[in-house]
């Protein structure tokens, strides 16, 4: 029996959560500890930092309260999520489908100061979970 397997109404919760305390709120920085694990910090909302593992076996999204998260992994992840995400303004969190899909839509300011909308899809599928950034096209970035 697989006791950490998140379902869909689990998910439907977690995501009311996160909607409810991190919506409106600028990323304030992003911190990749492994090639599985994500926090994102907020401006606002300083209580507790999104985690995002997408660790094949259980992949999953959750607010966890951590003061100092280790040090961030260095390599094209880490500059990529902060290129696109970094200050990004949260829009909204949904899940897509009654699924494990979970969809963050954001607000960036690009190099030419124009206001873009993207979005990060988190597939927490068992065995192939997937984190996706989409511009406003839904075009992978």
């Amino acid at each position: 029996m697989n006791s950490l397997k998140i379902t869909s109404k689990d998910l439907i919760s977690i995501v009311s959560e996160l909607k409810e305390k991190i919506k409106f709120n600028h990323i304030s920085n992003v911190t990749i500890i492994n090639s599985y694990d994500i926090f994102f910090s907020f401006s606002i909302y300083r209580k507790a930092k999104l985690f995002i593992s997408l660790n094949p076996q259980h992949p999953f999204v959750s607010l966890i309260t951590i003061d100092n998260p280790c040090g961030t992994k260095i390599g094209m992840l880490n500059d990529y999520l902060r290129k696109e995400v970094k200050d990004g303004f949260l829009l909204d969190v949904e899940t897509l489908n009654n699924d494990r899909i979970v969809k963050i839509s954001y607000s960036r300011t690009n190099e030419y100061f124009d206001k873009e909308e993207r979005f990060i899809i988190i597939e927490l599928i068992p065995h192939r979970p997937n984190f996706i950034v989409l511009n406003n096209d839904s075009t992978i970035l």
